[in-house]
């Protein structure tokens, strides 16, 4: 209806419904257009029995009647919109059975924690923007890219804000000249204001959408100048502008926790020999994680002002395989099993996509800062880097010393390394994850899966060793064949392990 129509029968002096039985348009309601007063006969001639009703029927059943007579369910986009509309319905029937006369501030308060359910109710993930989350909750929510700015404000012809004074809104407006003018630049800066405003309270939609777990993410980069042999390359915090991260960067608490941890994964020094290594760290991302005492610490620093941890750099992270149980507790006598073997095989990941000749002993032993770098992301001790790097390198220097390990190594047709395959477990049903170190097609046409060990003997039985390890590992490397051999009908494939550590000789098993 026009703004006109409304007017007049905002005038009434009884409600609309109370006319239904009289001549509608006389007297009072002259000046209605003809399309206005159709769709006011329309509205009344729904509501008029329904407001008969009142107190004869649940609140809940009449405002659903009253939605079907006006036809506002054929308006709704799609069958998740009605299904908001039920919850609203299945709210008004709750208050209704606990007291029958509810008041309006009672339902506006029920409302206010009232959440929508999610379009795609069987979807595992479901991916949106903040804004259409809004009014829904999730179990599990990602918030990616918090350190990316939004679209630059370009300064438009003129500039203007309504502003209070007295008892009344006023518009101050100021126009762009080539210089601009003290007016022009106070108004953007309220504008400003406005918008760092906005974005807290977008951020305060996003998090709270999480009902048990709350990812947050962004990149902090490094600063542009090269580490030295002297100093370590520092991280550039994200400007507090225009970006949600500048949002969580306003609480202190955030800003010297992140640092911190920052602190202890600061990108390793520069050998000005191997600056690839380098390059290579910057540009792979990390993913710091609070421990949950932080996370208590913090949660309880910041409550008041609704803001909430993140981090994330772009430093060098290596991801564990599914399984690197190389080495049983018994056998780990120094705890620092897991690390070296996940060092070792990055490092023998590296080499072989380098391939053999841009590898050497030398250049293995200039990798002190780096392997130091990785043990301390995997949050190894620094007392026990020193004897970890040994192993390391001494498992690497076998490798590149030994005959098998050189053929291993060298440039194979559809080789693949930490080749991540992925299938459902026959009894659980669920997803598992495999990680291959090594295969590839040899010149015979035979497809090869190689998995690198770093057991280290504990006796002097060898054989008694070799043949427990062959014992232990041959279901996961059966596994494995299965798994390939889905992916590749047409090459046989043999199956080996590798143990780097051993004596030469004992170093290749193959496994049928």
């Amino acid at each position: 209806m026009s703004l006109n129509a409304l007017h007049v029968v905002a005038k009434l002096p009884d409600p609309i419904w109370d006319t239904a039985n009289l001549p509608l348009f006389e007297g009072e309601l002259e000046g209605i257009s003809a399309e206005d007063q159709y769709r006011l006969t329309q509205f009344i001639h729904a509501l008029t029995p329904l407001m008969k009703q009142r107190g004869h029927q649940p609140l809940a059943t009449q405002v659903r009647s009253a939605c079907l007579a006006l036809g506002l369910l054929s308006l709704l986009p799609d069958e998740s919109a009605l299904d908001d509309v039920s919850v609203y319905w299945d709210l008004l029937r709750q208050l209704q059975q606990a007291d029958v006369h509810f008041d309006l501030p009672t339902l506006n308060q029920k409302l206010e924690k009232l959440f929508a359910k999610p379009s795609h109710p069987n979807a595992p993930i479901v991916a949106m923007t903040i804004h259409k989350s809004k009014g829904l909750e999730f179990d599990s929510v990602i918030l990616p890219n918090l350190d990316k700015r939004g679209a630059n404000d370009t300064a438009g012809l003129i500039t203007w804000q309504k502003l209070a004074e007295g008892d009344g809104l006023h518009d101050i407006i100021a126009p762009l000249g080539k210089d601009k003018s003290p007016l022009f630049i106070w108004l953007q800066s309220l504008e400003k204001k406005k918008a760092e405003y906005e974005l807290d309270r977008l951020l305060y939609v996003a998090v709270t959408r999480a009902v048990k777990q709350l990812i947050l993410i962004a990149t902090l980069a490094p600063k542009k100048e090269k580490a030295t042999k002297t100093n370590d390359a520092a991280f550039l915090l994200p400007a507090a502008s225009n970006t949600l991260m500048g949002c969580l960067w306003k609480s202190n608490t955030i800003k010297e926790m992140t640092t911190h941890l920052l602190n202890k994964l600061i990108v390793p020094k520069t050998d000005e020999s191997d600056d690839e290594e380098t390059t290579r760290m910057r540009a792979q991302p990390n993913l710091i994680r609070f421990s949950a005492e932080q996370l208590t610490t913090a949660q309880a620093n910041l409550s008041a002002t609704k803001q909430y941890l993140i981090a994330a750099a772009p430093i060098a992270f290596l991801s564990a395989a599914e399984n690197f149980a190389d080495v049983s507790v018994n056998e780990d006598k120094e705890g620092t099993a897991i690390a070296i073997g996940t060092v070792t095989h990055a490092l023998l990941e590296r080499i072989a996509n380098d391939g053999l000749t841009a590898w050497n002993h030398e250049r293995v032993r200039k990798q002190t800062s780096w392997l130091s770098y990785q043990l301390r992301v995997l949050a190894e001790p620094l007392a026990k880097h020193s004897k970890a790097i040994a192993t390391i390198m001494q498992a690497v220097e076998n490798t590149l010393s030994d005959e098998k390990g050189q053929w291993i190594l060298q440039h194979w047709q559809q080789a693949r390394n930490e080749w991540a395959l992925m299938d459902v477990d026959e009894i659980t049903g669920k997803l598992q994850r495999h990680i291959l170190d090594r295969s590839f097609v040899d010149a015979k046409g035979v497809r090869w899966i190689i998995d690198y060990k770093t057991s280290q003997l504990t006796d002097d039985n060898l054989s008694d060793f070799i043949a427990s390890k062959r014992a232990q590992y041959q279901p996961q490397l059966a596994r494995y064949r299965h798994l390939v051999q889905q992916l590749d009908p047409v090459h046989p494939i043999q199956t080996a392990l590798f143990f780097p550590l051993l004596p030469e000789g004992a170093r290749w098993q193959e496994i049928d």
